[in-house]
């Protein structure tokens, strides 16, 4: 053979053999040779998508029906490596009751086995975030009553004195269901007879009914029983030896400000505790003890509710944001608000006053009937917000007009209801408005108006009478050059409120069909059946008064009691600075 041929075909049986290792040697390899493969990329990225789908509709149908009967299975993760099922990692389990990671409790504990719970189904179980690794026992869940309205807020509490009877609260969660006590004004008032229960103010009707129900006169929190008013030369002189002993406070060196921190409450214990006991102490809210813990223990909430009911906070026994600001408020500006308002009232008395007239404390947003020298009744009342101001007047209400109609301010057209039409909003119907240019003239098309003109700014716009009419069923009107009165409103929730500033300038008032009744006492044939007779009429009426009545709109930031209690109220309008610079200026 020639030696070319030879070479030729040991070339060709090489190549054969190179290429059959290769194939072994292919088949041989791991699988991290093919891990590149990118269609079994997407083999694996779609089994994976499949996987975390069919968990999330898993956990989507489970219903509170379903909850008791399904167990706590353990986690599982796919390797792309070995192409299989990882084992359980213990420890760290699937909870079909909701978000995160849970413990499950152990056999010991339960009495059931390791991998399965049960919840009763009425109930809803939240714990508290684990980590995935846990060698100590679990918290202790929480657990609430799946009731269809949620759980009341602490400002709820704090504002109506109450728990609502649907709130649980249990440590354990086979207790069973553990309801809240009764609302205690509630079971008070179920325990009046049905004549002297107060009506309540939810619907127009309902407010009809409810208006010449006799009821006591109820003073608000931090009011001393006895009925002095406010325009009083007692009420002045007890505002003067509530100055002295706030001068002699300051000149003893005041009290030390309390550290920022958060809230205490019950059984809280710290040395801010502590300097809230000396706090209160220094005021006469908390009697002085013959030694100071430092534990909040009832006596201490209990002088913390009279100091909050005395500076018209939210009396819920704890020292939150708004009270802790109140407390750390220095003697010597408490004293200097006290001197200022011992000038507002020696200017108020300065004239007679006389027997029987009405009084309006911008600050605490309330209103004092006054007749001979005592309160018959305090009423919560609305007033302008900060941008809006209440002014400081003096005025005599002379009529009484029922279902009144509602001459739009010219303030509040060019604020609030021009801009509303300009943006394209409905406000006219919504509201139900009239639209012309005299208040005699006829009405016009609004489709017809360019709202977007100066002339727009000239239009006049009137509200008709109704229940649902701004001013409400009954306007006290007391001519003065500020257009200001006192009046009814369809929003009874904000006369609630504990603060009570929402109102464009004039004053809305709570109670107000029993202020009428007192109103038209004078007059001949009018008492309080003629009043509710005349609002279930629905029609408009307009009643002069016999004798005018006196009313004063004041600014009172502090005052004091014969009993001797201080009150202090927020000075929402800024006067009390203002006068503070004036006094500057003038030295």
């Amino acid at each position: 053979m020639p030696v070319r041929s030879f070479l030729a075909l040991s070339l060709f049986i090489g190549a054969i053999a190179a290429g059959g290792s290769h194939a072994l040697a292919q088949r041989a390899l791991p699988d991290r040779a093919v891990w590149h493969d990118p269609a079994f990329s997407r083999q694996v990225e779609a089994r994976n998508r499949a996987i975390r789908r069919r968990a999330v509709n898993q956990r989507r149908a489970v219903t509170p029906q379903r909850r008791a009967s399904q167990h706590l299975v353990p986690r599982r993760s796919y390797n792309l490596r070995t192409r299989t099922y990882s084992a359980p990692i213990p420890g760290r389990y699937a909870n079909p009751y909701g978000r995160g990671r849970v413990q499950a409790e152990t056999a010991q504990e339960t009495g059931v086995p390791r991998y399965a719970t049960t919840r009763p189904p009425a109930y809803r179980t939240r714990t508290a975030r684990q980590p995935a690794y846990r060698t100590r026992a679990p918290r202790q869940p929480v657990t609430r009553y799946a009731a269809p309205r949620r759980e009341a807020t602490h400002t709820q509490r704090a504002r109506t004195g109450y728990v609502r009877p649907y709130q649980i609260r249990s440590a354990n969660p086979y207790d069973g269901p553990v309801y809240a006590p009764q609302n205690p004004r509630r079971a008070q008032a179920a325990r009046l007879p049905q004549s002297r229960r107060p009506a309540p103010a939810t619907t127009p009707r309902a407010r009809v009914a409810g208006a010449n129900r006799t009821v006591n006169v109820s003073y608000p929190p931090g009011y001393d029983r006895v009925p002095t008013p406010l325009f009083s030369r007692a009420s002045l002189e007890a505002t003067m030896r509530a100055a002295a002993r706030y001068r002699l406070i300051v000149r003893s060196g005041g009290w030390r400000r309390i550290p920022p921190g958060k809230g205490l409450r019950m059984g809280d214990a710290g040395n801010r505790v502590v300097l809230l006991k000396y706090r209160l102490i220094k005021t006469g809210d908390y009697p002085r003890p013959a030694s100071i813990t430092t534990v909040f223990d009832q006596r201490t909430r209990q002088a913390l509710l009279r100091f909050q009911a005395r500076h018209g906070l939210a009396a819920d026994g704890t020292a939150g944001a708004a009270t802790l600001r109140a407390l750390n408020v220095s003697a010597a500006e408490r004293l200097a608000t006290l001197e200022k308002n011992i000038a507002r009232l020696r200017g108020k008395l300065a004239a007679r006053l006389p027997g029987r007239f009405v009084m309006v404390n911008i600050p605490d947003y309330r209103a004092e009937v006054v007749e001979r020298g005592r309160v018959r009744a305090r009423h919560n009342v609305v007033v302008g917000r900060p941008s809006r101001q209440t002014n400081i007047i003096r005025a005599e209400i002379t009529e009484v007009n029922f279902y009144p109609s509602w001459h739009v301010p010219q303030s509040i057209v060019e604020k609030d209801l021009l801009p509303r039409l300009r943006r394209g909003q409905n406000a006219l119907d919504h509201m139900k408005l009239q639209v012309m240019r005299s208040w005699d003239g006829p009405k016009l098309n609004p489709a017809s108006i360019n709202w977007n003109t100066r002339a727009a700014s000239n239009l006049k716009f009137k509200q008709g009478p109704g229940p649902n009419n701004a001013l409400g069923m009954v306007r006290l009107n007391m001519p003065n050059r500020h257009a200001i009165y006192m009046h009814d409103t369809p929003a009874q929730s904000l006369l609630d409120r504990r603060t009570r500033a929402f109102s464009s300038g004039c004053v809305r008032v709570k109670d107000v069909f029993k202020l009428t009744n007192w109103l038209l006492r004078d007059n001949p044939g009018w008492n309080a059946d003629r009043v509710r007779a005349t609002l279930r009429t629905g029609r408009s009426d307009n009643v002069k008064l016999a004798a005018p009545v006196p009313v004063y709109f004041g600014y009172f930031t502090a005052w004091a009691q014969p009993g001797g209690a201080v009150q202090f109220r927020p000075d929402i309008y800024g006067h009390d600075r203002q006068l503070k610079v004036a006094e500057r200026r003038k030295r």
